[in-house]
């Protein structure tokens, strides 16, 4: 088990998006760590593992679900911003060596609850690091919030929490940009 790959990779992330960003003033990105996801009942509580890195399954047998809140750069009602979301998921490998999955909801929520949800399923082998995309997010409602929630298998994690406020359209994202040159998909956020 490679406790110091998801380490190199939220580095490398940051370094990629800061140098993306550098010169930058219209995109506004929030990159916080998976320490932040939380099991979704006391019982996947009992199943994470938290780490400077953020979240893991520490279950050999069983899945765990985790709920990720994100911030999010509104801009002003007037003129609303679409928005980009990602997070990196890793798989610090089980004591059986199969393959982790995850499948992760970017879900909108009102006062009246959920409003609209994306979804996207990935297999990890161990050590492998990888992005799950949400890209040009639009709100139905300016004061709407976001949050992942994720079904982690043993082994799986989370380990960066990242959002981008940006004009309509993928080609104004930094973040759907560097989405996408790391290989992973970019779920369409309409």
């Amino acid at each position: 088990m490679n406790e110091r790959l998801p380490r190199i990779g939220v580095a490398l992330l940051v370094v990629c998006v800061s140098t993306a960003l550098s010169g930058l003033v219209s995109a506004e990105v929030i990159v916080s760590s998976g320490v932040e996801c939380n099991g979704v009942t006391e019982l996947h509580k009992s199943r994470a593992e938290w780490r400077q890195y953020g979240i893991v399954n520490s279950e050999q047998t069983k899945d765990m679900w985790v709920s990720c809140p994100l911030d999010r750069v509104q801009g002003l009602p007037a003129s609303p911003r679409h928005f980009t979301s990602a997070l990196s998921l890793f798989h610090r490998g089980t004591q059986d060596g199969r393959e982790a999955q995850a499948t992760c909801y970017l879900v909108e929520i009102s006062v009246a609850g959920i409003v609209k949800a994306r979804s996207q399923s990935l297999s990890l082998k161990a050590g492998q690091q990888t992005m799950a995309g949400f890209c040009d997010a639009q709100p139905r409602d300016f004061f709407n919030s976001y949050a992942f929630i994720c079904r982690l298998t043993p082994g799986a994690g989370i380990s960066t929490l990242m959002t981008e406020s940006h004009v309509p359209g993928w080609e104004n994202s930094i973040l759907a940009e560097q989405i996408g040159e790391s290989g992973a998909t970019c779920v369409d956020g309409s």
